[in-house]
C-alpha cells in the first residue's frame, strides 16, 4: 500500500512540473511586451557600440524607451534620420521615456563624448512599422 502511494505521489508531481514548465516563456532581445500589450525597448551601450544595429518597434503605440550602460558612460539620443536638430529623447543610464512615433526609420547615437575613436560611430537605428 505505501509502495503504490509513493509512485502515485511521484507522478502525481512529476506531472505538476511538466505542466507548470510548458507555462513559462523565455523572452531574448531587447524589446517585448507584457500581458497588458505595453511595449517596451532597450538599448543597452557599450564602449562604442550598441547591442544592436537595429531596433524595432510597432508605430503609433506607447513605448517605454530604456536605456542601460553595460560598460562606459554613454547614454543615448533619438531623433529623425532627416532632421538631425529635432531630438525626440534623451536619456542616461537607468533612465526611461515613453515614446510614440509615426512610421519610419530614426537614428540613435550616443549623448555623451565616450571617448576617441569610435565616439563619432557609436550610432543604431529604430524602425517604426
Amino acid at each position: 500500500m505505501m509502495k503504490k502511494y509513493l509512485v502515485t505521489t511521484a507522478a502525481l508531481m512529476i506531472s505538476i512540473l511538466v505542466f507548470s514548465a510548458c507555462g513559462t516563456t523565455n523572452d531574448e532581445g531587447s524589446d517585448s511586451s507584457d500581458q497588458n500589450g505595453s511595449q517596451e525597448l532597450t538599448v543597452i551601450g557599450s564602449n562604442w557600440e550598441f547591442d544592436q544595429e537595429t531596433y524595432t518597434i510597432p508605430a503609433n503605440v506607447d513605448v517605454a524607451f530604456n536605456y542601460e550602460d553595460a560598460e562606459g558612460i554613454h547614454g543615448v539620443k533619438l531623433r529623425p534620420y532627416d532632421d538631425k536638430d529635432n531630438i525626440i529623447v534623451e536619456v542616461m543610464d537607468g533612465d526611461s521615456a515613453t515614446i510614440n512615433l509615426e512610421p519610419g526609420t530614426y537614428e540613435i547615437r550616443c549623448l555623451t563624448f565616450c571617448g576617441d575613436p569610435g565616439h563619432k560611430e557609436m550610432r543604431s537605428q529604430l524602425v517604426v512599422e
